[in-house]
């Protein structure tokens, strides 16, 4: 098997930016990825916003108003929301335009296996375009104000940019790497998972020459391609990790990533006792200004000299970093928590060790990577340096005046390089969703059932095959499923990070069994019936098991069918023995795939373009009601929500903040609606600022959760009353979750056994079978949406905007 570093040297395939050719190719590729921004363009608006599409679109429509936007590590990276406030100032606020962006990148994902057609083939490459197009989740998502599809983008995106630079070694494609991880940590902290997963696989490619730096048989920089994409990778993201310090806080005594949302920022080093006082070195300014100058500059004249041009990057950088260190010590006036110390103080040795590193190896070419990845990272994560960014509140005054400044100008490049990781590891012990660790397997065998069947076919293919693109493909789609597997948040949106790997993988599979076959002397021949025979038996069994399951066994006409079934596969097997049996096992998959593409494309219409909260899908979490938008619009055609009011018309309740603020920002901004808490002081999360409800509002409605409507009741008597209306829907999860499982200890022996003893339960019960092929075919099911309910009241004179 050939080593990534002795491939033989290609020409590039792509066609030059300055002279583009459309060849039959390319007009393939254009052709699918049209059709799906097609597919995902039709009705963009038809479905109610999420409950986390509204948080993103309502922090962009803040940003595209003048209110600024600064990074919070919940909404994840500030990339879909800076980018989304763009396309809001370029084409307005609408349901349409809120999801353009994922629009836009879900199509972008479909046509970057054009990219890549050289090394998985061009009939593999198609196959891929076309899975990507019309796989369920990523349609599904692909219309979801959600950074998953954009996820998906960068990271085929820097498989692609890896495998041509081990392929032709050109630097372009490593300060293309570098762009594209800058914009992926930008986007979301999953980005860490490709990390990992990504280098953890050139780390095993790259192992021998890594040990022979170790043990100085070979210098830094006349490593091969691999291990220096390694570098590139880890020297780049260095800074990143190092909040994973905090697994060990408590053992230290310390508090670098708070967990406790009472105490401080989660996420953030706790801001306490013991404190530093600033400044360190207390000189007049002017001698401050002498020490940061000679930092400066007596590594430059030092760098000119004749046995310092050699030195020159390292001098200047030591006299850079010290004159910056020194800065801090010295200018700020206030006091900093020794936890925020240690904190930065891990960060600058992070920040020094990835460049002495970097510097070592080829000090040019790193310093541009360098630049490229920093300038991203930093003006996203600062609004564009500071420039649109709405002040930190986590910004504590007692650092004094400049610091404080500081923070709340440019406090993203301390939230995104510690707190990101900071936060998500904190919700680790929170289990997020509180789903089983087999979440991730119900989902993909719903929905994304062809390239997870074709996609484990296609591993044992390869590592049989030995074939590189294909191993390093299935090494990039088990770890995948199996971090998000031990991860303990599972979420549905989180199913296309899986899918895409898979999808690569079982596209390549297939796009080679179609290239191995003979096709024209194959359709001439009967050896091409089990082309149409493997899918005919198929579709056979699963009626002749579905009719089983019905009918508690098989009649006299169940028995006739598996006797067809039988003589099907008999007839079959002796076209297989008759010709090749490696030319009708190809056949066979791909009849099979075919009919599996039929379906995923159908089940992925059905979960992708129904809106009226039916069928009950296991991809909705938290979505919002279409009650939400027809209470609105009755409310509206009323007139009860006029254009304009002296004070507001109606009156909503705060626990329906998500996602009702976004269908009523503009009235909520001109006055016409308020949201109000209506919460007790016995009731959990109760604020001063909440007003309970004492007599009959003045306003033309009042919109309220069912618990505070049952409360208030005695207020509305006069109001017209519509409800239970549906909030927030959730598939009903106890339709395959253990009651009384302890998702945060989910890994423990106890239990692990008390999960294999349901599962088997459930494996060996007939009716579990059949209630699993009426959802998988037709979604019937027995249960109703988990929701959150409210009422709508309407006052009898109806607008009450006074």
């Amino acid at each position: 098997m050939q080593t990534l570093d002795r491939l033989p040297l290609t020409r590039p395939s792509l066609p030059r930016l300055r002279r583009p050719e459309l060849g039959w190719e390319a007009a393939a590729f254009l052709v699918i990825a049209l059709g799906a921004m097609a597919l995902r363009l039709w009705e963009l608006d038809g479905r109610t916003m999420h409950y986390d599409e509204s948080l993103h679109v309502h922090y962009a429509w803040r940003l595209a108003n003048g209110e600024g936007y600064s990074h919070s590590p919940w909404m994840h990276g500030p990339f879909q929301v800076e980018l989304t406030a763009v396309i809001f100032r370029l084409f307005s606020d609408t349901d349409f335009t809120a999801r353009l962006l994922y629009v836009l990148f879900g199509t972008a994902l479909v046509f970057l296996p054009f990219f890549f057609r050289t090394h998985l083939g061009t009939t593999g490459a198609i196959v891929v375009a076309l899975l990507l197009a019309l796989s369920p989740s990523l349609l599904y998502f692909s219309r979801f104000g959600r950074n998953e599809i954009i996820m998906s983008v960068w990271t085929v995106a820097l498989l692609i940019m890896l495998w041509r630079y081990l392929h032709e070694g050109r630097d372009r494609y490593l300060y293309m790497a570098s762009a594209v991880l800058a914009l992926m940590f930008a986007t979301k902290e999953t980005a860490y998972i490709v990390a990992v997963i990504f280098g953890g696989i050139l780390f095993l490619v790259s192992l021998p020459e890594l040990v022979a730096v170790a043990t100085g048989r070979t210098r830094l920089g006349e490593m091969g391609r691999a291990p220096a994409l390694l570098l590139l990778i880890v020297t780049l993201t260095l800074p990143q990790w190092a909040a994973g310090v905090s697994i060990f806080q408590e053992s230290l005594g310390l508090v670098l990533a708070n967990g406790d949302g009472g105490t401080g920022e989660v996420g953030l080093p706790l801001w306490g006792p013991p404190y530093a006082i600033f400044p360190m070195a207390d000189l007049p300014l002017a001698a401050d200004a002498l020490v940061i100058a000679s930092f400066v500059a007596l590594p430059a004249v030092a760098a000119v000299t004749r046995g310092g041009r050699r030195r020159a990057p390292w001098l200047l950088g030591a006299g850079a970093a010290g004159a910056l260190c020194y800065a801090f010590l010295a200018l700020p006036d206030g006091f900093v928590a020794r936890d925020w110390l240690i904190a930065f103080a891990a960060l600058a040795v992070a920040l020094v060790a990835s460049a002495a590193i970097g510097m070592l190896w080829r000090w040019k070419v790193w310093l541009l990577c360098a630049a490229i990845f920093y300038l991203i990272w930093t003006a996203l994560y600062t609004t564009f340096f500071g420039l649109f960014v709405q002040p930190h509140g986590y910004c504590p005054t007692e650092t004094g005046a400049a610091l404080n400044t500081l923070c709340a100008k440019v406090g993203g490049v301390f939230t995104g390089s510690w707190q990101g990781l900071g936060y998500w590891l904190a919700q680790q012990e929170v289990a997020r969703g509180g789903q089983p660790w087999y979440y991730h397997f119900i989902t993909g065998s719903l929905y994304e059932f062809l390239p997870l069947f074709f996609g484990l076919a296609a591993i044992v293919y390869f590592v049989r095959r030995a074939d590189l693109l294909g191993l390093v493909l299935a090494l990039w789609a088990l770890l995948t499923l199996l971090a998000y597997t031990i991860a303990s948040e599972k979420m549905p949106w989180l199913i296309v990070n899986i899918t895409v790997p898979f999808i690569l993988l079982s596209g390549k599979l297939i796009g080679e069994l179609i290239d191995r076959l003979d096709w024209r002397r194959l359709l001439r021949s009967p050896s091409a019936l089990p082309l149409g025979l493997a899918p005919l038996v198929l579709v056979a069994g699963i009626y002749l098991l579905k009719r089983s399951l019905d009918q508690g066994g098989l009649d006299w006409q169940g028995w006739g069918l598996a006797a067809a079934i039988a003589a099907m596969l008999a007839g079959s097997a002796f076209l297989l023995l008759r010709s090749r049996p490696r030319v009708g096992v190809s056949l066979a998959g791909l009849g099979v795939a075919a009919l599996m593409l039929g379906f995923s494309t159908f089940v992925g219409f059905r979960v992708t373009y129904s809106y009226d909260d039916t069928p009950v899908e296991m991809l909705v979490y938290a979505q919002g009601s279409a009650d939400l938008v027809r209470v609105l619009d009755d409310l509206e055609r009323e007139g009860v929500i006029p254009d304009e009011a002296a004070r507001p018309a109606v009156e909503m309740d705060y626990e329906i903040w998500y996602p009702m603020n976004w269908y009523v920002r503009q009235s909520q901004r001109e006055g016409s609606v308020e949201f109000r808490c209506y919460k007790s002081e016995t009731d959990a999360d109760y604020q001063p600022w909440c007003s309970p409800v004492s007599e009959p509002p003045s306003t033309g409605a009042i919109l309220l959760i069912e618990g505070h409507a049952k409360r208030y009741r005695s207020h509305l008597e006069g109001h017209q009353a519509s409800g239970p209306l549906k909030d927030l829907l959730w598939f009903p999860e106890d339709t395959y979750r253990r009651p009384g499982a302890s998702r945060e200890e989910q890994w423990s022996p106890a239990e692990l056994k008390e999960d294999a003893r349901f599962i088997v339960d459930k494996v060996t019960a007939g009716q579990s079978w059949k209630d699993a092929m009426d959802y998988f075919l037709f979604r019937r099911l027995d249960y109703q949406w988990w929701d959150s309910k409210f009422f709508s009241y309407v006052s009898p004179e109806g607008d009450g905007s006074g």
